[in-house]
């Protein structure tokens, strides 16, 4: 993996080095999960969209001159739209949200500015009727729950949030709910980063350890040409997400793990700043969904007066989603001695198409001696070099069909020699101008180093992830720029360090740089002339800086992946390429462990059952003696040590657990895994749900990330056409069919499976033969088995429709009932007193598939069950199962 290709966690403030933007959202780790990919995948399609409407918010009474954010209020048919900046501008009114019909007609309105000025951008939770706002200059998200009067932004909406700074993101351009699978995604502008925020045990959005036990997954999509990502929107009927660019005129189409589907070109709305951006259905056609995008304009910094937003509605067709190629990450370079075994790891993320499995294979590219893999079919693997020089590996991910990779540069040098690394400035906020007054500066493409013409500054670098071990000798130190033009005056620069064990991200505090501790040694560097741009020689390599990088990694606190920070003040100027420009400044160091000691290799294996799971680290290893300590990070907020924890967890999902390994000389390695945990209950528990409803090809969902291994899933689906072929599902392997049902012109199917460790996020799709409407829903349960089946029809049309009777054998079962009718007037479905409503899903237009699924919520007796009425507000006939879930064990 090349420096270029090295991406993490960003920050973001309405702008780029002033390139002004304002935009519009948001794990259980000690550290955040980063993807980081160099390879490739399959290319993506590339559509154009066309323009259905242009809608003027500036317009509005009172008007949005700047509308960043958007979100589709499927409850209410209505578009919520958010502006960041009307309340700099003289024509505010105390409003900064609005409320529209999807043709743009202005409904209701609300304010923020109680707790945020910056509302960047929204997201909609359909399940409880929440919104979510991003604020890219406080970098927090929030979460609104409408009070008593049903709207938004007025003072009896209860409020919570939580950080987005905590898990690396400071330019939280934009929010969004995806149902599939109950997880926020974030959108950092600064960085082109999405993170992926997951509930942790406790099911809410409460931030990142310690003040919450949220899980939080990183991605870089610059990698697939996104520039200025400003937008991020869920599209129901694909269970995919949009990210709007309006440097590149391109919204993004991607799946949940943000492998990419389809480039998008909207270059036909004529958008100045597409700020943000989702999916409704049309205004001229309900059976087609349409992109809706707001368009901020010119932006009020440069002019003030102005008054021009926008919204966009356009049309396009997309293909329907297929196998995509699995993504690989091996993370960044490294470097290593002869004959020394070094620990690769590889990531795999896949869309769990045609399988849910993968395979890994580890290959040598090039090198001049020979490199001996110890699991070379494995993730996570060790490599022996048997001679000095520079090597490339590649790890290789296959879904069986499509395969992608990523390749690592591996600087081998002798036995016992220093050992190189460069390490680039990673994100927008590593690199900062904090000048006499204002806020600290962190946009745009150039550095001036130390000053800016006359305007005396301070420059603050960060390099996060430096992979030098605590007590380690330094033999080499220094900081190279790319020149950003000539400049040969007179300059002085003094560097300090900051004297802290693992220097936080800079912010834009007008003391983000100044206020931090500096070190007892600095070094003074008198650059020579630069005489042009793109230079990147001895020139604009700074001086010697050994002590103060030593006196860093000295530091009782220093731990190998902390991130090192200096400080650059003095007299004169100097232009370099900023992290934003062409070329990001590159910390080179050299160092030398201990004589005689190298660091240990971290392994463990990992046995769950239910909720507790053992640990077994004993094959972890060191080359000069036995391991020193374990330390072991569980996932959810706790910590053990010893080789052969165990651990009980609070709640069912997916962790990822990381052993610690120190050994006598004090060198450290990690390792982590995922663990899944189910539920220990002897009794039927509830797991998750999900829903779709639409007219497509191919309807498709993400299995509920609650769903563990041996859980029981039932897969029901209600079409309008008896003709439409069906083939699936897919995605995830193992289901049966357990009904099969014609009646009149719909067609009513049921699968059931028992759930693999793999299943929870999964994708789960049916293929029809052409488009036909749909409603396909999932529930799954804990501690269950699949009992009697049965079905029944209404032979007339009614509006009362009675489930058909099963018999329950075993005492604890439950009842699972279900309903479904096709209809062009059904418009709500209520459950019968006493049963639970697991999902509901409503289609629209004629010949439209309504459905509801329920469920006993608690054992019922056993002997003869179900006959139970559900009504809909208009008479139909109607396809009903019972399903009896008996428990397991």
């Amino acid at each position: 993996m090349t420096m270029s290709d090295i991406r993490t966690q960003h920050v973001h403030h309405g702008g780029r080095r002033r390139r002004l933007l304002s935009g519009a959202v948001a794990v259980l780790l000690a550290a955040p999960v980063v993807m980081v990919w160099s390879a490739p995948q399959a290319a993506a399609a590339n559509v154009t969209a066309s323009l259905v409407r242009t809608v003027l918010t500036s317009n509005f009474n009172p008007p949005s001159p700047d509308p960043s954010g958007i979100t589709y209020n499927s409850d209410r048919d209505t578009l919520l739209i958010s502006d960041a900046e009307v309340d700099e501008v003289s024509i505010f009114h105390n409003v900064n949200l609005y409320e529209t019909s999807r043709a743009g007609v202005l409904q209701d309105t609300g304010v923020t500015t109680s707790y945020t000025h910056e509302p960047a951008g929204i997201g909609y939770n359909p399940a409880n009727k929440h919104v979510f706002l991003s604020d890219d200059d406080q970098a927090r998200v929030y979460e609104l729950a409408g009070g008593p009067d049903g709207r938004y932004g007025t003072s009896d909406d209860v409020r919570t949030s939580f950080s987005a700074a905590a898990f690396g993101g400071g330019d939280s351009e934009d929010v969004e709910y995806f149902p599939p699978t109950n997880e926020v995604f974030v959108l950092e502008g600064a960085d082109t980063d999405v993170h992926r925020v997951s509930p942790g045990p406790d099911g809410l959005f409460n931030g990142v350890a310690p003040t919450g036990d949220d899980i939080d997954t990183e991605f870089d999509i610059g990698r697939y040409g996104v520039d200025d990502p400003e937008g991020i929107g869920f599209y129901p009927g694909r269970n995919t997400l949009l990210v709007v660019d309006s440097a590149t005129e391109t919204a993004y189409e991607f799946n949940r793990n943000m492998q990419l589907v389809n480039k998008i070109n909207i270059a036909a709305s004529n958008q100045v700043f597409a700020a943000g951006i989702t999916v409704a259905p049309a205004t001229n056609d309900p059976n087609r969904w349409d992109l809706y995008i707001v368009d901020r304009g010119v932006d009020n910094d440069t002019t003030p007066s102005e008054n021009d937003g926008k919204l966009y509605e356009m049309s396009v067709a997309l293909p329907p989603i297929g196998n995509l190629a699995p993504v690989v990450s091996v993370g960044p370079d490294q470097p290593t001695h002869v004959g020394e075994p070094l620990t690769l790891q590889a990531v795999v993320r896949d869309d769990g198409l045609p399988t849910a499995s993968t395979t890994v294979s580890w290959q040598v590219v090039s090198g001049p001696g020979s490199v001996t893999f110890g699991s070379p079919q494995s993730t996570q693997t060790s490599a022996t070099f048997s001679s000095a020089g520079t090597y490339v590996v590649r790890a290789v991910g296959s879904d069986s069909a499509l395969s992608g990779s990523d390749d690592l540069v591996v600087s081998v040098v002798a036995a016992g020699g220093a050992l190189p690394l460069d390490t680039p400035v990673q994100r927008a906020f590593d690199d900062v101008e904090q000048r006499p007054t204002g806020y600290a500066d962190w946009v745009g493409t150039t550095l001036n180093i130390p000053n800016a013409g006359t305007t005396t500054q301070t420059i603050g670098l960060r390099f996060d992830n430096l992979e030098v071990p605590q007590g380690a000798t330094i033999t080499e130190a220094w900081v190279q720029f790319t020149s950003a033009g000539a400049n040969s005056g007179t300059t002085a620069v003094q560097i300090y360090g900051v004297a802290e064990n693992d220097t936080a991200a800079f912010t834009t505090s007008p003391t983000t740089v100044t206020s931090r501790p500096r070190t007892s040694a600095r070094t003074t560097w008198n650059p020579a002339a630069w005489t042009g741009t793109g230079q990147a020689g001895t020139a604009q390599r700074t001086a010697d800086i050994r002590a103060v990088a030593q006196e860093i990694v000295s530091r009782p606190g220093w731990r190998r992946g902390n991130a090192l920070g200096l400080s650059l003040s003095g007299t004169g100027e100097r232009r370099a390429s900023s992290h934003d420009g062409p070329a990001t400044p590159v910390l080179h160091v050299a160092y030398t462990v201990p004589s005689g000691n190298t660091a240990p290799v971290a392994a463990f294996t990992s046995t769950c059952t239910g909720l507790s799971c053992s640990f077994n680290g004993s094959g972890s290893s060191d080359a000069e003696g036995p391991i020193a300590g374990y330390a072991w990070d569980f996932g959810d907020s706790a910590s053990g040590s010893g080789v052969q924890p165990s651990h009980t967890y609070g709640a069912a999902g997916t962790y990822t657990v990381a052993l610690t390994v120190t050994d006598g000389g004090g060198l450290t390695n990690r390792v982590t895994h995922q663990v899944t945990v189910g539920s220990t209950s002897t009794g039927i528990g509830f797991h998750g749900g999900i829903g779709y409803v639409g007219n497509t090809t191919s309807p498709a969902f993400a299995i509920p990330s609650t769903v563990a291994a041996g859980d029981v899933l039932v897969l029901f689906a209600t079409l309008n056409l008896t003709t439409s072929s069906v083939t699936g599902p897919s995605g995830v392997t193992g289901w049966t069919p357990i009904e099969n049902v014609v009646s009149g012109s719909q067609r009513t199917m049921a699968w059931s499976k028992v759930a693999a460790s793999t299943d929870g996020g999964q994708v789960v799709r049916l293929t029809f033969n052409g488009y036909t409407k749909v409603a396909m829903q999932l529930t799954a349960y804990s501690g269950a088995s699949l009992g009697a089946v049965s079905q029944r029809s209404d032979a007339t049309t009614t509006t009362a429709h009675v489930t058909p009777t099963v018999t329950v054998g075993s005492a604890g079962s439950w009842l699972l009932s279900y309903w479904a009718d096709k209809s062009s007037t059904t418009t709500n479905w209520t459950a019968p007193a006493g049963s639970v409503t697991r999902d509901v899903r409503i289609g629209s237009g004629s010949g439209l598939i309504a459905a509801l699924v329920a469920d006993s919520g608690a054992p019922v007796p056993t002997g003869s069950a179900g006959g139970l009425t559900a009504t809909t507000n208009a008479a139909s006939r109607a396809t009903m199962v019972s399903i009896v879930l008996t428990p397991s064990g």
